[in-house]
């Protein structure tokens, strides 16, 4: 079985890295959403987490999971949506306590493992 055709690899054009055009497009949605909600860069992985839920959202909405495009445009109008629901500021911190969520998390993963070796 060759796992190579299941990773996303990094193709080379002219010596410069080029992300496939799926990840491309989760990479503008995700820009998108950061700058909407004006929280800081820090709070990425908790930026993550919640596209991701929105993400299975839009699956069941779109009729062919796999097209990107009209993926990532279902995530956008369901942000959208959930925006005019809720404040920008109750965006921003259910984002950050999201983040909080997986270094706490990741803390303790890390604390655990330590007292194993030890």
């Amino acid at each position: 079985m060759n796992l190579a055709a299941y990773v996303p690899v990094l193709r080379l054009r002219g010596g410069k890295r080029e992300l496939p055009p799926a990840l491309k497009a989760a990479q503008a949605t995700n820009e998108k959403i950061l700058s909407a909600t004006g929280i800081d860069r820090s709070n990425f992985m908790g930026l993550i987490k919640f596209v991701g839920k929105m993400r299975d959202q839009a699956k069941k909405f779109v009729s062919d999971p796999t097209d990107y495009i009209s993926l990532n445009k279902k995530i956008m109008e369901i942000f959208e949506d959930y925006l005019e629901k809720h404040t920008k500021p109750v965006v921003a911190k259910e984002i950050e306590n999201m983040t909080e969520e997986i270094r706490a998390k990741r803390k303790k993963e890390v604390l655990k493992s330590k007292k194993l070796i030890i």
